[in-house]
């Protein structure tokens, strides 16, 4: 489902689903609240991406899989697992984070000048603490937590000096990996479209919005992302 979303395949995605929902009984009841974390984390960004219309029940199941993260992130797992639950943190601190703000944008939309709630701001910078906590033995995760930072700033209504700056360290990230190895370029790669895309959209006075929202969709067109391209066709349209 995580590779599927990446590249915005959603009829394969769809079929997956089923399966994500068959929780095995083992893991529901294992003292572990990392898998339960995974799933609710699922949950949430399958619902805001089905188009559900209730933000507030989405921003809850966000709010219980945080919790149950920095729970799992408080545990010492086995040597020999610790590679694989570290990706699987990172993995729903990326869901939690983008949901946050895929909620924030719809909302933004439908209620010009909308800022979030202080709770809300307060699970966003939660979240991204874990993201921080992760990024000590990955660093490429470094674009990533510019460009959230960046996003919460805007969540907040803040003065968009400060948010141009970390999506600007965002894309210098790109440019200084650009030359590392594939692992370490391609991560990076999708937050410098996305950090265009977010100065483009939410930005006043970031010079030209076509040429930012058009810069993102080639990236996102090499990255085979289809639904992202779609979502930048969208958007020119209404700079027309």
């Amino acid at each position: 489902v995580a590779m599927y979303w990446v590249i915005g395949d959603e009829e394969n995605v769809e079929k997956s689903y089923s399966q994500c929902d068959a929780f095995p009984r083992r893991l529901q009841l294992s003292d572990d609240p990392l898998p339960k974390a995974l799933l609710v984390a699922f949950r949430s960004k399958r619902n805001v991406l089905k188009g559900c219309h209730n933000s507030t029940h989405c921003i809850r199941q966000c709010d219980r899989a945080g919790r149950l993260l920095r729970e799992s992130l408080k545990l010492v797992y086995t040597q020999e697992n610790q590679d694989i639950v570290k990706l699987i943190q990172l993995l729903v601190c990326d869901w939690l984070l983008t949901t946050r703000t895929d909620i924030w944008e719809k909302n933004k939309s439908d209620e010009d000048g909308f800022t979030s709630s202080q709770t809300e701001l307060i699970a966003f910078q939660q979240d991204l603490a874990c993201l921080r906590k992760l990024s000590t033995d990955l660093r490429p995760i470094l674009s990533k937590i510019f460009l959230h930072e960046a996003t919460a700033r805007m969540m907040a209504g803040a003065s968009p000096g400060r948010t141009q700056q970390l999506l600007d360290k965002s894309l210098r990230r790109r440019h200084k990996t650009g030359e590392s190895s594939d692992t370490d370029s391609d991560l990076p790669g999708r937050e410098q479209a996305k950090a265009l895309m977010m100065a483009g959209r939410h930005l006043p006075d970031t010079g030209d919005r076509v040429t930012l929202i058009s810069e993102a969709s080639k990236i996102y067109e090499a990255m085979g992302d289809k639904k992202s391209v779609q979502s930048c066709r969208k958007m020119l349209m209404q700079y027309e």
